[in-house]
């Protein structure tokens, strides 16, 4: 499969890559020029980007979300790891919490794991992502594979809720800027920062300090379109010059 998306690449004149570790890999791993590659993450309208004031505060929150596609195994690893391991241990030191499960397509597997003395709430589909992510005041992302970038996270940074997720959950997402929540890898500290986080009002708050600018910077529409539409003239006029050489050739 990797060898038949590396071919199609190779044959087209452009192929749109969501993900700058994506970008970095084709180009280093597999030699690709970087004439024939462009970088096109998420795009946010920035005029619909919400002060991180004008949303839901700390005190009018409460309880943990997790948001993804059952169809997409990460998604599917990471529920299952939550029931497994990580929200029991969770919902020892905060009793009074709860963890809604959001995504379509549950399997049986996750409507079994549905448990409200537990806690553990199966939700199902999300008529309504904003609503929902702004009800929670953390979102948990606790991804151990997968690529491209996180759509859970950007509806989190979106609506101001701190996330917390692994590397490969953060891959492309966050640049040279503070995570809005945090980025671990390690099991343990993943727990004790999820309670730290919905505990600590400051804390919470301090980690929504740059949300903004990694939306405006990072997945800015109007930046991204712009240049999208000076690569595309500029593949246009190559390929009529080409096109041309090659109409010129036949001629003689």
């Amino acid at each position: 499969l990797a060898q038949r998306e590396i071919a199609s690449i190779y044959r087209s004149d452009l192929s749109l890559i969501i993900s700058e570790f994506e970008m970095t890999l084709l180009k280093k791993e597999f030699n690709i020029k970087d004439n024939i590659l462009h970088y096109l993450p998420f795009l946010v309208d920035e005029k619909s980007i919400k002060h991180t004031n004008e949303l839901p505060s700390f005190k009018a929150r409460q309880h943990f979300i997790s948001v993804g596609n059952f169809l997409h195994a990460p998604n599917l690893d990471a529920v299952v790891w939550l029931k497994k391991d990580i929200w029991k241990k969770i919902k020892k030191e905060l009793p009074q919490a709860e963890l809604h499960i959001y995504g379509a397509y549950v399997p049986q597997q996750v409507q079994e794991f549905h448990n409200e003395k537990e806690g553990f709430i199966v939700k199902g589909w999300a008529k309504d992502i904003n609503e929902v992510m702004q009800n929670a005041k953390v979102c948990l992302a606790p991804l151990r594979f997968g690529a491209a970038l996180k759509g859970k996270l950007l509806d989190a940074m979106l609506n101001g809720t701190p996330a917390i997720t692994s590397q490969d959950g953060a891959e492309g997402m966050y640049g040279n800027f503070n995570a809005p929540g945090l980025v671990i890898e390690i099991p343990i500290e993943f727990i004790e920062k999820a309670i730290e986080l919905y505990n600590n009002e400051e804390k919470w708050a301090t980690s929504l300090a740059q949300r903004e600018d990694i939306l405006k910077n990072r997945f800015g529409k109007q930046q991204f379109q712009k240049l999208l539409k000076e690569k595309i003239t500029l593949l246009n006029n190559n390929i009529e010059s080409k096109i041309l050489i090659i109409k010129t050739l036949k001629t003689h």
